[in-house]
């Protein structure tokens, strides 16, 4: 293989693994969601959270120039168990200009629905015409959430280079093919599991024992890629192994870690 071949699978790598990781960032339902209202004819933004840490003084808002007589109102229910009045909490105002709604009460895995709203000079507006859901966790130390999203970084980038590589049929591809396998067992199954634990107070919350996704992802890449490194552990010449566990890789990554709801 040449050197500008080579060149180009990394380079075509490095583009797949970063297309991906951003579109999955962009896609997650834990990211804050921006919405725009009008409040007596001014246009306001907030952004709204998806996810609280059990630790924090609350939910934080945000709303710049809102006038100060302005009352900000929270109305919940929880997401499981049987139906429930909707609960209500006003916010306050700390020493910034910030708006706080102060959870307090509530515990990891628990979920909420919660409407925004806000009163001024006798009109009130609801920011969103649909409830948006809140999941509380725990939060995760740096120094553990950097290695497991680096080590996943790192599977991602030689998945998609043993691909690559075994599609234009280079036996280099199952070097590159075991790296990946090692990056995902240490980054995923054992990090993983660990970042798991300690947001949701549960190793493994997916099939066999629940029915979240997360985990259940992390295992069919482990499967495929297991399968890929198996068949071409002599004759390393089985490249459909290795393209087909490169493209599931590369799907499931594109697939937003809360895609469905932890119960």
């Amino acid at each position: 293989m040449s050197k500008t071949t080579k060149t180009l699978c990394w380079a075509l790598a490095i583009v797949l693994t970063l297309a991906v990781a951003a579109y999955q960032h962009a896609g997650s339902r834990t990211q804050a969601q921006k919405v725009e209202f009008t409040l007596n004819g001014t246009a306001y933004s907030v952004s709204l959270p998806h996810s609280l840490d059990t630790g924090s003084e609350g939910m934080k808002l945000h709303i710049n120039d809102l006038p100060p007589e302005a009352r900000i109102c929270c109305l919940f229910e929880p997401c499981f168990g049987e139906a429930a009045a909707w609960d209500t909490l006003y916010a306050r105002k700390n020493e910034s200009g910030t708006f706080i709604i102060p959870f307090s009460t509530h515990h990891t895995t628990e979920k909420i629905n919660y409407y925004i709203s806000i009163a001024s000079f006798g009109e009130t507006v609801f920011v969103t015409d649909k409830p948006l859901t809140l999941h509380f966790k725990n939060s995760v130390p740096i120094w553990l959430l950097i290695p497991h999203l680096l080590l996943m970084l790192a599977a991602l980038l030689f998945s998609s280079l043993s691909g690559i590589l075994a599609f234009i049929k280079q036996a280099s591809f199952y070097r590159y093919a075991k790296w990946a396998l090692w990056y995902l067992l240490g980054g995923g199954l054992v990090l993983g599991s660990l970042v798991q634990k300690i947001s949701f107070g549960h190793s493994w919350a997916d099939w066999p024992l629940e029915q979240g996704f997360t985990n259940n992802k992390t295992l069919v890449i482990v499967l495929f890629w297991i399968a890929a490194v198996w068949m071409n552990r002599k004759l390393k010449k089985r490249y459909i192994w290795a393209v087909f566990a490169a493209v599931v890789m590369l799907a499931v990554y594109a697939i937003p870690h809360s895609i469905t709801d932890y119960t």
